[in-house]
């Protein structure tokens, strides 16, 4: 659900324009703070926040931020779009809901 404090942030959207939007700045300073922290500038300007949550890394920056501002991604396959709360996509080190069980 969103209302009128969220942002909808694009799967190509690089940490540096995060850090550098002034509406995330004002809204978000933890999230901007935590782009701030992703590698060096260079990787800043390629790395993206749907790289970060894809990889359900336990090192991603962004995530904690995302879990604590109760996050919800706007997924979308061959199957169709779905909305998922973010705190509901990690079943474990480098494990998402897309990724196979054993």
């Amino acid at each position: 659900m969103q209302t009128s404090r969220s942002i909808t942030i694009g799967g190509g959207v690089t940490f540096r324009t995060i850090r550098e939007h002034a509406g995330i700045r004002r809204r978000y300073p933890a999230l901007v703070a935590a782009a701030a922290e992703v590698g060096a500038w260079q990787i800043q300007n390629r790395a993206t926040l749907a790289g970060n949550i894809a990889n359900a890394s336990p090192a991603g920056d962004s995530l904690p931020v995302l879990l604590v501002h109760d996050a919800v991604v706007h997924a979308r396959s061959a199957r169709g779009a779905r909305d998922l709360a973010f705190a509901s996509l990690y079943r474990g080190y480098r494990a998402s809901l897309s990724t196979p069980t054993s």
